[in-house]
């Protein structure tokens, strides 16, 4: 709590190491709902990086560059690679940038602001920062559901971890994929594309998890990582605003098992440098299901207060001291469940009411994770299959398409062969 309420934003330089012209972003996309995913380029150009790169499947590069032009975006390119996996696409990106910094970004993502770049980059000017990140929000919806609640709680609670640890000893657990700013010639080399593509668990070569291996990466490297949490250094992104959030909460558990564990198994840094991030990630992380520990705490307080319950002898404390001591164990428990939704709540004090069922969902979480351990071989990237997000795009990207005015008839016009619609878009 202390560190958090001490994580200080950085100031902007007044001549600063890097600028957005420095800056080449990627983004890795299946274009599965194009209208939202060009708002998302839309925002990031307004912020103005030397080049936006646009990296999906080889089937959809033309509906890609036709809804980009139908928003008269300008500076993107666009990249095709034969089947959709984030971190091949990622790689293809990599070939073709010469800025000095790459940032990936999601194509779910929102840069809060303009200025948004320049204060990710006022991370690099401390020269032992090879990659940083900025603070993360949930969109919270107008009216917003219990799902909604839950996904932003979920990066509130990581905004409270994360910062956390980075003020302490400069360890994080993952450098988020969200939004990720590294030294380009941290990455643009061969003994980077070799240990991307390798990176394995349990012998099986991964799909997922391409954040976490770039994090373990820089820091194997003896290279830092920063966060800026700057109001101004702020993005905001979409979760899954139904049942289905239980799905990406499996997927996150199984990538946190997943990652700690090659950690503590292949790397030393995490318990030279990182003393604090040791206890904080590595050792917490066996704390699970919170429901049998906090059991277990109050089963240790019972036995304290009954000293002598195995001979049927009455407790040495009055009742109003039991009393005492089950409240405020009680009242302390809760209050570590809330704990770090305090900055939400403060600017949106009618969620409390959200309170009761986050408070018990932090419980089934702790079954989730334990079923996430037991299925960490489960190493597949989204549950999308490319024929099927294909056909899903070409239908989405339709509408948009019939709505270009006339004036753009040429540049817009669609063959057959490449789209894949009945007719030609004319």
């Amino acid at each position: 709590m202390i560190a958090f309420a001490r994580f200080k934003p950085r100031p902007l330089a007044i001549k600063p190491r890097y600028t957005p012209e420095d800056v080449t972003v990627v983004v890795p996309t299946t274009f599965g709902k194009p209208s939202e995913i060009v708002q998302c380029f839309k925002q990031i150009l307004q912020c103005a990086p030397s080049q936006l790169l646009i990296v999906t499947a080889n089937s959809k590069v033309d509906a890609v560059k036709a809804a980009c032009k139908l928003e008269h975006l300008e500076n993107f390119t666009v990249y095709g690679v034969p089947k959709l996996n984030k971190r091949l696409q990622m790689l293809e990106a990599l070939k073709h940038i010469e800025t000095a910094v790459t940032v990936f970004a999601d194509d779910d993502v929102d840069f809060q602001h303009s200025g948004f770049l320049r204060h990710l980059l006022a991370s690099f000017e401390d020269g032992t920062v090879g990659a940083a990140g900025p603070q993360q929000r949930t969109r919270r919806e107008t009216n917003p559901s219990i799902w909604n609640f839950l996904g932003i709680a979920y990066l509130e609670r990581r905004n409270f971890n994360t910062g956390a640890t980075n003020h302490i000893d400069g360890g994080i657990s993952t450098l988020s994929g969200r939004t990720q700013a590294i030294l380009t010639h941290i990455l643009k080399n061969e003994t980077f594309f070799h240990y991307f593509v390798n990176d394995s668990f349990l012998g099986r070569k991964l799909m997922v998890d391409d954040d976490k291996c770039l994090t373990r990466y820089i820091y194997s490297c003896g290279w830092k990582i920063a966060l800026n949490f700057d109001p101004l250094c702020t993005i905001e992104t979409t979760q899954e605003d139904s049942i289905k959030y239980l799905d990406q909460c499996v997927r996150w558990a199984r990538a946190h098992w997943r990652g700690n564990l090659i950690v503590m198994l292949k790397e030393t840094y995490w318990y030279k440098v990182h003393w604090y991030t040791l206890y904080a990630i590595y050792f917490s992380q066996f704390q699970t299901p919170a429901l049998a520990v906090d059991g277990f705490l109050f089963w240790l307080l019972y036995c304290v207060l009954n000293p002598y319950a195995a001979y049927r002898a009455s407790s040495p404390y009055s009742h109003s001291t039991q009393l005492l001591a089950y409240v405020s164990f009680t009242i302390w428990v809760i209050f570590t469940k809330i704990v770090k939704l305090i900055p939400h709540l403060c600017r949106y004090p009618q969620d409390i009411r959200f309170l009761p069922v986050s408070i018990a969902f932090s419980y089934f979480h702790g079954i989730i994770n334990i079923y996430a351990l037991l299925t960490t071989h489960t190493t597949v990237w989204g549950s999308r299959i490319l024929e099927h997000d294909t056909k899903q795009t070409v239908q989405a990207t339709t509408p948009l398409l019939l709505q270009a005015p006339v004036s753009a008839h040429v540049a817009l016009k669609v063959s057959r062969s490449r789209l894949g619609l009945n007719k030609v878009i004319d």
